[in-house]
């Protein structure tokens, strides 16, 4: 292995309103780069909200998010959320943003574009996620 890497990384999560404050408790991703395949598991927690609205978009993962051909590098991942607000109807998902570098945490309901309003403060989020980088 002459391309191995791990480390921790910071979440930075952003809304369609005011964007949280993370419990800085709470709040270090890991990761591990094996060549091109990079993995990132932990949780994260919510310390406060403001007027949060739409999306919730996790922001600057440690390396950006492969393009490959037919978008091949986005990988696949999982999410569990915890002490939301309300009523999800139907699932939580991860989806790569088209920007490479972060990726959205989304309801799989009709209206996609509204988990932020579920989220309080202390609700945590887990996730774990692979992915392939370009180089």
């Amino acid at each position: 292995l002459d391309d191995y890497e791990e480390g921790t990384w910071t979440v930075t999560l952003t809304t369609g309103g005011t964007s949280p404050t993370m419990n800085t408790g709470a709040d270090l991703m890991q990761y591990t780069k094996i060549g091109r395949t990079v993995t990132i598991t932990g949780i994260f927690s919510i310390d406060s909200v403001g007027s949060m609205s739409g999306g919730c978009e996790v922001r600057t993962l440690p390396f950006n998010i492969g393009t490959g051909a037919e978008s091949s590098g986005r990988g696949s991942g999982a999410v569990s959320v915890y002490n939301m607000t309300g009523t999800i109807s139907d699932f939580v998902h991860l989806q790569y943003s088209a920007d490479g570098n972060n990726f959205l945490i989304k309801d799989g309901t009709a209206t996609a574009d509204d988990i932020a309003v579920h989220l309080q403060a202390a609700t945590s989020i887990v996730i774990g996620m692979t992915y392939q980088t370009d180089a």
